[in-house]
C-alpha cells in the first residue's frame, strides 16, 4: 500500500469514527507531540483525546477547593478533571479533594473530602468532597461576661474581686455587692456575706480616723476575734483573755500588747468614709528592731499594707510612729486584721503595740 495523505485521514477518522484503513501500521500512527495521551482538558474542562496506542491522557487538573465562608461554612469541593481518554488507557486521574471548610473564629476546620477514584476505562474519578463546615459560632471572638456573671461564676456576693474572666483576661470589680445587716463582707469566707463571730468590742465599732487601741481588739475569743499562742494574759490587765496586755510607758499611759509572737493576729472592726489614708502605728522596740514585723488586711483577706517594719527604740517602753501612706478604704464597716509576721526570732527583738490611727492623705 502506498502512503496516505495524513490530514486527510485525521478528517476521515473524526467524521467518521474509526482510523481503520488509513493508519500504516508498519510506518506511521498518530501521536502526541512528545509520545503521550493527548493532553488532558482544563479545569472542569473535557477529556484529552487519547492517542491509537499512547499512555492514557493526564486528568484535567482540577479545580481549586472553595474557600470556607466566615461563619465555618464548609469550602466548596473542587470538580475533577475529566480522565483522559485512550485505547487501553489508565484510570483518569481523580479531582482533588475539596478543601477544608475555615471554621468560624472558635470552630475547628472540617476535614478535606477523598479524591474520587478514576476507572479502569480511562473514564473520570469523581470529584472530591468539600470539607465539612467548622463548628463553632463563626465571625466573633470570645464574648466577655458582665460583671454580675463574673461574680456569680467566682461565687463572691460581696467586696472587690480582682480575676481572670471567662474570656482569659485579668478584670478588677469595685464590687460584688453589699450584705444585708447583721450579715458583713469576708466574715465567714472572703467575698461571702456571713454573721461574724467577732464583734466590736464594747458594742460599737471605732471610728478609723480616731485613736484605736491595741487592747480594744474584738469579742469573740480565740480564732475568731484574735490568735494568740498563750493562753494566759502574761499581762494581767485590762480584760480576760489569751492576748497579753500590760500596762504601757507611751505618754498617755493606758495599755499596750506586748508579749508579741511571729503568727498572731488581732481584729478590730471599723467604721471609714471611702477615701485614701495613711495609717500610722505606735510601736516599741529595744535594738535591733523587726524588718516586716506586721500587716494590715481587710475582711476579704486583701493585704492593705505589706510589711511595716517596726524600728529599734531605746527600749520595749520607748515608743515610736511607723506610717503607711496610701491606704484606700471604701465607705461603710470594714474588720481590720493586725497580722504579726516576724518578732521574738532571729535578727528580731521583742516589740509592743500601743494603738493606731488614720487621717486622710494629703490630696
Amino acid at each position: 500500500m502506498g502512503r496516505v495523505d495524513l490530514a486527510s485521514c485525521v478528517v476521515t477518522a473524526l467524521v467518521a469514527g474509526a482510523l481503520a484503513g488509513c493508519v500504516d501500521v508498519t510506518g506511521y500512527r498518530l501521536r502526541g507531540s512528545d509520545g503521550t495521551g493527548g493532553g488532558g482538558g482544563l479545569a472542569g474542562g473535557s477529556a484529552g483525546t487519547g492517542g491509537v496506542s499512547g499512555s492514557a491522557g493526564t486528568g484535567g487538573v482540577s479545580a481549586s477547593a472553595g474557600t470556607g465562608g466566615d461563619d465555618g461554612s464548609a469550602g466548596g469541593s473542587g470538580t475533577g478533571g475529566a480522565g483522559g481518554g485512550a485505547a487501553s488507557g489508565g484510570a483518569g486521574t481523580g479531582g482533588a479533594s475539596g478543601g477544608a471548610g475555615t471554621g468560624g473564629a472558635s470552630g475547628s476546620s472540617g476535614s478535606g473530602g477523598a479524591s474520587g477514584i478514576g476507572g479502569d476505562d480511562g473514564s473520570a474519578g469523581g470529584s472530591g468532597t468539600g470539607g465539612a463546615s467548622g463548628g463553632g459560632a463563626g465571625g466573633g471572638g470570645c464574648v466577655a461576661e458582665d460583671n454580675a456573671a463574673f461574680c456569680s461564676r467566682l461565687g463572691k456576693q460581696c467586696g472587690p474581686v480582682t480575676a481572670d474572666d471567662n474570656c482569659a483576661t485579668s478584670r478588677a470589680v469595685a464590687s460584688c455587692g453589699a450584705c444585708t445587716a447583721p450579715q458583713i463582707c469576708g466574715a465567714t469566707a472572703a467575698n461571702a456575706c456571713g454573721t461574724p463571730c467577732n464583734s466590736p468590742y464594747g458594742g460599737s465599732p471605732r471610728a478609723i480616723a480616731s485613736v484605736v487601741q491595741a487592747e480594744d481588739f474584738d469579742d469573740g475569743g480565740e480564732g475568731c476575734a484574735f490568735h494568740d499562742f498563750d493562753n494566759p494574759n502574761f499581762g494581767n490587765g485590762y480584760r480576760p483573755g489569751g492576748v497579753d496586755i500590760e500596762g504601757c510607758g507611751d505618754s498617755g499611759g493606758g495599755f499596750n500588747v506586748g508579749w508579741i509572737r511571729t503568727g498572731e493576729w488581732l481584729k478590730y472592726t471599723v467604721t471609714a468614709a471611702q477615701g485614701t489614708y495613711d495609717l500610722a502605728f505606735r510601736v516599741a522596740s529595744p535594738p535591733p528592731g523587726t524588718t516586716g514585723a506586721f500587716h494590715v488586711e481587710d475582711e476579704n483577706n486583701v493585704d492593705l499594707t505589706g510589711g511595716i517594719d517596726v524600728p529599734a527604740t531605746a527600749s520595749a517602753q520607748t515608743y515610736a510612729t511607723v506610717t503607711k501612706t496610701g491606704v484606700t478604704l471604701t465607705e461603710g464597716t470594714h474588720v481590720l486584721k493586725f497580722v504579726v509576721d516576724r518578732a521574738g526570732g532571729a535578727g528580731t527583738a521583742p516589740w509592743n503595740f500601743n494603738y493606731f490611727t488614720a487621717t486622710p492623705a494629703a490630696q
